[in-house]
């Protein structure tokens, strides 16, 4: 188990490099020749230069496009619209135009202004054909067939790269809106294409289409050089040795992914030993204090109880001291038969009776 999250982690680094060399060798056909998508602006707040607030692209791809504006007018004047000087028609917000032909189109909208004066406001909107669609090439020992959709009689081209190449071929879209491409595998020396097109049509573009990958079986062609699979039904030591001379540089970076993940691997398992250990010494730490502050909690208890039983003594003994102390006179209450003075402090002398008797 130690192990094996090394070897992961080299795996997730091999993917990684591997990746990384294919997308600097491929180049894609919009940063080489650009695109003409054109976006579209937010709600528009009315303006001296836009008074009605219009909302629009100034170009399309879809020919029924959805405009927004804003009426100015106080009296609930209808806004109309005249579309290549065909007449206005009363139109709402939002409003949807009917299917415009491909080409440049004349708008100009009348409405009221907020003192009820008609005004006119013009501008334009370029429709624009819809990019192809590509269908996945179909690949055979001699030839590379491309085909798709697009717009019926219009004109396609086709971009084909792979890394800085690039190169391009021209063909028609016929009456069903199908068109296909064929390119000779002996035109194509290298392994990994990429393929993108646009429709053209009365001097108009689309945006281009998305972009399609495609790898030819190197196998088939023995005298290409490049890299190629290894084929353990065929395994030899000459297969081998032949494998890894044409695969060097992926030999390489694996080898370099191996190691550091084997590094990485390692500091991994290094800072996870430190967070046990740390762990373990925080645990110690906190049943040490634990255990002192308990220690301390019951040696003042004790001391509290010692020192009230030392004062329960002292008041024991001030309490005995105080019995001790006597005055004279309740000494003399019990002792008076040995006292031979009177209450007032005289001398008494006792008594003698005296009895005369006859002698017979």
């Amino acid at each position: 188990m130690k192990y094996l999250k090394v070897l992961v982690v080299a795996s997730v680094f091999s993917f990684l490099f591997t990746s990384y060399t294919f997308a600097q060798e491929d180049t894609t056909v919009q940063q080489l020749v650009g695109t003409t998508e054109t976006t579209t602006s937010t709600p528009v707040t009315p303006t001296k230069e836009n008074p009605l607030g219009l909302d629009i692209p100034d170009q399309t791809d879809n020919p029924s496009t959805i405009i927004t504006f804003t009426n100015p007018s106080q009296s609930g004047a209808i806004v109309q619209l005249e579309i290549d000087s065909k007449g206005f028609v009363d139109i709402t917000s939002p409003y949807s135009f009917a299917a415009l032909s491909i080409g440049k189109h004349t708008l100009e909208f009348k409405y009221q202004d907020a003192n009820a004066a008609t005004q006119i406001y013009s501008t334009s909107i370029v429709i624009i054909p819809r990019p192809p669609i590509l269908s996945t090439p179909t690949i055979t020992a001699d030839t590379v067939t491309i085909s798709g959709t697009g717009l019926a009689n219009s004109e396609i081209i086709m971009l084909l790269s792979s890394g800085t190449e690039v190169s391009s071929q021209t063909g028609l879209v016929d009456g069903d809106g199908k068109w296909s491409m064929n390119y000779s595998r002996a035109d194509l020396p290298n392994d990994i294409y990429s393929i993108t097109g646009y429709i053209r049509r009365y001097g108009y573009a689309s945006n281009f289409s998305e972009v399609t990958k495609f790898t030819l079986d190197v196998n088939s062609n023995t005298n290409n050089k490049g890299e190629y699979l290894l084929d353990l039904s065929q395994l030899s030591l000459t297969v081998v040795k032949d494998w890894i001379v044409n695969n060097q540089t992926y030999i390489l970076i694996a080898f370099c992914a191996f190691v550091l993940g084997i590094v990485v691997g390692i500091f991994s398992k290094t800072q996870r030993a430190k967070e046990v250990t740390q762990r373990a010494e925080e645990k110690i730490a906190k049943q040490f204090q634990k255990h002192t502050e308990k220690k301390q909690e019951v040696t003042l208890r004790e001391k509290l109880m010692a020192e009230g039983k030392k004062e329960e003594k002292v008041e024991a003994v001030e309490q005995k001291e105080e019995k001790a102390v006597i005055n004279k006179i309740d000494f003399l209450k019990d002792y008076k038969k040995f006292d031979p003075d009177e209450s007032d402090g005289k001398e008494s002398k006792p008594s003698v009776d005296v009895t005369l008797t006859s002698k017979k």
